[in-house]
């Protein structure tokens, strides 16, 4: 029987009925056994004592000591049987310690770290120390457990497998609750889902789908207007973020043309009205790229009398600020 089968049979076995659990029983056979070999050593010691010579039976001391040396053996003998017959009870506690170690153990060598939950090293080594708080290696093994679990989670990131990263970080932080680094694991994988859904929205945008019709292109990328001294393509800001942040925005033609900036919107962010702006050259005060609202996608603002308006070049060139100021102060 293998050292798990044998855990299995002390948690399993249940001491019979009649019996103290602590202490093991000896059978019936065993008393029959003992007084049989008492006998023989008795018979044997009574033979050698018949054999004396009748001046030193009749002796007193010789008497005296022989029976003194029967009960040292007598009482020698029975010590030895009963020494020799007697097991040390199992300890269920410790039993179960050991089996609850060798399944954390198997659980990370298969790098089951919180999953499944409940089969999870984890798991394991928490229910051992629950038994035995003190116990240095179920303690190592939980702090083993947990880097594992983060591993895999930055692993799933590099691939950008969200799901199994909430999965894995959500099985750490059911196990255990209240633990500050998992909660800054489960920020992290937030980050960094959010980041790849703002990159994947800018390249939509930046790059649009093969495939739609030529009217509907027309539609969702304005071209610059014919016979415009500055004319592009150009997000209006609704907000203080770009399109690329999730800002909400209008989609349009920004130009300067007879004298009069103008902008006119084709599209709209869902929930966004399409504006249209013109403004005389002579209104407009400044022409500037910003230092903060969208800066880092070529945000520049108009500003004028009665109005300051944020916009992004679509293809976020910076040379259309100069182009445009340039085109508005002639």
């Amino acid at each position: 029987m293998n050292k798990s089968n044998q855990v299995d049979a002390v948690l399993l076995e249940e001491p019979p009925i009649g019996q103290d659990p602590d202490l093991p029983h000896s059978p019936f056979g065993q008393a029959s056994a003992f007084r049989k070999a008492l006998a023989r050593v008795v018979d044997r010691f009574r033979l050698l004592f018949e054999k004396l010579p009748p001046s030193i039976k009749s002796h007193p001391s010789i008497a005296w000591g022989a029976g003194i040396a029967l009960v040292v053996v007598v009482g020698f003998g029975a010590w030895s049987l009963l020494r020799s017959r007697t097991t040390v009870p199992p300890n269920p506690r410790a039993a179960r310690i050991e089996q609850l170690e060798n399944l954390a153990r198997d659980a990370y060598k298969t790098g089951h770290y919180a999953l499944p939950i409940e089969t999870s090293s984890i798991a394991y080594s928490k229910r051992a120390l629950e038994l035995k708080p003190s116990n240095n290696y179920s303690r190592v093994m939980l702090e083993n457990s947990i880097n594992g679990g983060k591993y895999q989670v930055q692993q799933a990131l590099k691939r950008k497998d969200f799901a199994k990263a909430h999965q894995v970080a959500n099985a750490m932080d059911h196990l255990l609750p209240g633990r500050k680094d998992i909660a800054a694991l489960k920020q992290d994988i937030g980050i960094a889902e959010r980041g790849a859904t703002a990159s994947r929205r800018q390249n939509a945008v930046a790059h649009p789908k093969a495939g739609v019709t030529a009217s509907s292109r027309q539609n969702a990328v304005p071209h610059p207007k014919a016979g415009a001294t500055a004319s592009f393509s150009a997000y209006h800001l609704h907000g203080d973020k770009a399109p690329a942040d999730h800002g909400p925005y209008c989609l349009g033609i920004l130009s300067v043309s007879g004298h009069h900036l103008k902008f006119s919107g084709r599209s709209a962010s869902r929930g966004q009205k399409v504006h249209k702006f013109d403004f005389a050259c002579s209104a407009v005060r400044e022409i500037k790229k910003n230092p903060r609202i969208a800066s880092r996608q070529g945000g520049f603002h108009v500003r004028t009398a009665s109005a300051n308006l944020n916009f992004v070049p679509r293809d976020s060139s910076p040379k259309h600020v100069s182009a445009l100021a340039s085109a508005c102060s002639k």
